[in-house]
């Protein structure tokens, strides 16, 4: 257990390495849509002069704008990626320590719950169609006694 709950660590410290690192990348458009915003001419102006509306509409083309072109760059999909390959290897070493630590005490793990919830639903479509069977079953009696 003391090896799994090292890989955990390790897996959530990697993660929290690649997610820095993306926050650094997602932090640039934001500087970048600032010192845009503040070198325009709506941003020079007070509020009041121009109600806040109309400010923040600027600012949020001049946001959405440099995000967009942030999200198309190859570095942010890089990083995107990295975080997500490490949130799930993460979520594995957690997964592989949750069901060893059930085991050991003798609880039942997550998979024990998913395979119980596919037979679950499995019984419950027999039921419909086995009900769906009797119900027109029933309904061909009934038109041949009438006959």
């Amino acid at each position: 257990i003391d090896r799994k709950m090292m890989a955990a660590f390790v897996a959530w410290t990697r993660m929290r390495e690649k997610l820095a690192a993306y926050n650094i990348n997602t932090s640039q458009p934001w500087m970048r849509a600032f010192e845009r915003y503040r070198a325009s001419p709506e941003g020079q102006e007070p509020v009041a002069q121009r109600g806040w509306r109309d400010q923040f509409a600027v600012w949020s083309a001049i946001a959405n704008e440099e995000m967009i072109r942030n999200q198309r760059t190859d570095e942010f999909l890089q990083a995107q990626r990295e975080l997500l390959q490490a949130g799930i290897a993460f979520r594995k070493t957690q997964t592989d320590l949750s069901e060893t630590v059930c085991g050991l005490f003798g609880l039942p793990t997550q998979s024990d719950f998913d395979e119980l919830s596919r037979q679950l639903t499995e019984l419950r479509r027999e039921v419909r169609a086995l009900a769906r069977n009797t119900s027109r079953q029933a309904d061909q009696r009934k038109g041949a006694n009438d006959e």
